[in-house]
């Protein structure tokens, strides 16, 4: 018993540091189980995205060269300069850890807002390359019931 008298008065620096660094750990770690699916997914994901590869090499040296594959949908609409936001824009950079669930049955993603639609659009309207997709807003989210994470200090919602 000695011994473990010594060993917690000589921890009792590192445990008096836990009370400053906790308020702020504890925030993280609960978004982080909020949407341990989605962390989940970024890190089983890293593998395959890191994995493309192809012979030759830079410059011709032989050697195997490694290359992130990547997707991106471009069309006639992605360079041009808008200084407002077009009626046909859904996005949303806070997507909830069940958006993809979610958007089987209404047929696209939650956006953020509908606002350059004029609000909520259940079906879409148009034809072509002026066609306007449906428009779901997102709901608030169910940790710290916001339309987007925000990590405050001692504050753990879930």
């Amino acid at each position: 018993m000695p011994a473990a008298s010594r060993f917690l008065k000589g921890a009792e620096p590192v445990l008096e540091a836990t009370h400053v660094f906790m308020p702020e750990l504890n925030p993280i770690l609960s978004y982080l189980s909020f949407a341990r699916g989605q962390l989940a997914e970024f890190i089983t994901v890293g593998g395959a995205a890191l994995a493309g590869n192809g012979e030759g090499g830079y410059m011709g040296n032989g050697e195997a060269e490694h290359y992130l594959p990547q997707v991106a949908i471009i069309d006639g609409r992605s360079f041009q300069r808008r200084p407002n936001r077009p009626d046909w824009e859904r996005a949303n950079s806070y997507v909830a850890p069940n958006a993809y669930e979610r958007a089987t049955p209404l047929g696209v993603i939650e956006s953020f807002d509908c606002k350059p639609n004029g609000g909520e659009q259940r079906n879409p309207e148009g034809s072509g390359e002026e066609a306007e997709p449906p428009c779901f807003e997102a709901p608030p989210f169910l940790w710290g019931n916001q339309k987007f994470p925000r990590l405050r200090r001692g504050k753990a919602p879930s």
